[in-house]
């Protein structure tokens, strides 16, 4: 049986830049590995962005509408101020015009968020036909 000692014909030059050659590579292998998840993160954060964003602060301005129409409603049902009527109505219309901006979003009528917003939708058409009785409450 006869051994073979590979290490005993290699020099310790030829060890430490083959140890250096591995290492190289392995540490090449990682950083093309991080670049290639670096570019599929971008583009689902750019996804999010383009797609979701516009969503979101449509939602929040539809928020906010609410909130100012129904504080409006308060203060004309408590002041009979024509001003806050005023606010009241536009409010309503500007919630209104959020609401069909976002339905117009949603291409998928089974996903959750466009399930809800027809929730929404729903509830604010109910709003919308007391409306007038709001305002004939106040007089």
């Amino acid at each position: 049986m006869k051994k073979i000692h590979y290490l005993e014909r290699i020099s310790i030059r030829q060890i430490v830049l083959l140890g250096f050659g591995i290492s190289l590579s392995l540490f090449l292998f990682v950083v093309i590995h991080v670049l290639r998840e670096m570019s599929t993160i971008k583009t689902e954060v750019m996804n999010i962005v383009e797609g979701n964003q516009p969503r979101m602060i449509a939602a929040m301005k539809l928020t906010a509408h609410m909130k100012n129409a129904t504080g409006a409603l308060g203060m004309y049902l408590l002041s009979k101020d024509e001003t806050s009527k005023d606010q009241f109505t536009s409010s309503l219309d500007e919630a209104q015009e959020k609401i069909e901006q976002l339905q117009s979003d949603y291409t998928n009528p089974k996903s959750t968020s466009a399930i809800r917003l027809a929730e929404i939708s729903k509830d604010f058409n109910s709003l919308l036909m007391y409306k007038n009785r709001m305002i004939e409450l106040a007089n």
